[in-house]
């Protein structure tokens, strides 16, 4: 009976950890040409079950912003798909702290290979960026976005 017991734990331990499992996005920054521009890196696994991955506020909690913030233009969004776990082909949209879009394609997320978004209007960065992927549903797909601002 402690066996069965012991047994029932586990498991129920262990489907609410996989119900609980979380995409991840992590931010990291390059800075190019002796600052003339700087490239965002959002490295991104979905959700195992259903392939999200959280809405991300690149502010100056995981970037210098001080040094970005109204001195860049948005420039450039290119999207590579991981060596894991290939994720659909998804949407990605990228708005200012004041709601302003700066960026908004389809299936611009690439199930394999290199995909570049179509930036229309270059847009001097004077907040904090937020970055909302919607209809990638492959759970732990892998990819990486990059974001390049210029000055």
């Amino acid at each position: 009976m402690k066996r069965f017991a012991i047994l029932i734990l586990l498991v129920v331990f262990g489907l609410a950890s996989t119900a609980m499992a979380a995409g991840t996005v992590t931010v990291s920054e390059y800075r190019y040409a002796k600052g003339q521009s700087m490239t965002i890196k959002l490295a991104c696994v979905g959700d195992a079950s259903n392939g999200s991955v959280p809405e991300t506020t690149i502010d100056s909690n995981n970037l210098s912003e001080a040094y970005w913030t109204g001195k860049y233009y948005f420039y450039e969004v290119w999207v590579e798909a991981g060596t894991g776990t290939a994720p659909d082909a998804a949407d990605l949209t990228i708005t200012m702290d004041e709601g302003e879009e700066l960026f908004d394609q389809d299936s611009v997320i690439p199930a394999s290979g290199t995909t570049e978004g179509t930036v229309t209007k270059y847009r001097l960065v004077t907040g904090k960026m937020t970055i909302t992927v919607a209809n990638q549903d492959t759970g732990g797909g892998e990819y990486d976005i990059y974001i390049k601002l210029v000055q």
